[in-house]
This record gives structure tokens, C-alpha cells and sequence, in this order.
């Protein structure tokens, strides 16, 4: 299951850092296949974390349009990002190009 991470993230954080919000603040399993989404204090960047059997896959959104900035009352929005990325993901599993 897919995770939109509530509040905000130094989008500095490395992928370990970012692993050990996830234990730490949340309790949860880095490693359990699921999307962490993360977003960053100016609300222009998304950073996604996502275990695969071979590693850790980063993803990073930098939205450039002051328009499109995701604020902290548009979290459906992060929830629908989350959706297509996986649907993404299980396509290219499907197809073998991931």
C-alpha cells in the first residue's frame, strides 16, 4: 500500500534519511514494497521512496509553476500521485521492464 507522508520533509534527505523517517516517525517498513511520497516545505518538490528487491528507487518531482504547488490542504492530489505511480510500477513489473 502506497504512503502520502504527512507534513513536511527536508528535501535534502538522502534516501537513508529518508528511510529512517519512515521507521522512526511512522513506524513503518521502508522495505515492505510500498511508495512513501514526501513533500518539501516551499510545496514545489516531491520526493517518492520505493523498496524493489534490488534497492531503493528515488523519485524527485520538482513542479515549476507557482500555480501547480501542492499546499498542505491539496493532499489528494499526492494521493492521486501515488496511484499513478503505481500503476506505473505494476505495469512495468507486468511487462518486464522494471
Amino acid at each position: 500500500m502506497d504512503k502520502v507522508v504527512c507534513g513536511y520533509t527536508d528535501m535534502r534527505r538522502s534516501i537513508d534519511g529518508l528511510a529512517a523517517i519512515i521507521k522512526q516517525n511512522f513506524g513503518c517498513n521502508p522495505y515492505d514494497g510500498s511508495l512513501f511520497l514526501f513533500c518539501g516545505k516551499r510545496s514545489d518538490r516531491i520526493k517518492g521512496l520505493l523498496w524493489d528487491e534490488d534497492g531503493f528507487l528515488i523519485l524527485y518531482q520538482a513542479i515549476l509553476r507557482r500555480s501547480e504547488q501542492v499546499n498542505r490542504v491539496a493532499q489528494p492530489f499526492l494521493v492521486l500521485i501515488a496511484l499513478i505511480i503505481n500503476r506505473i510500477r505494476n505495469n512495468c513489473l507486468k511487462n518486464g521492464k522494471y
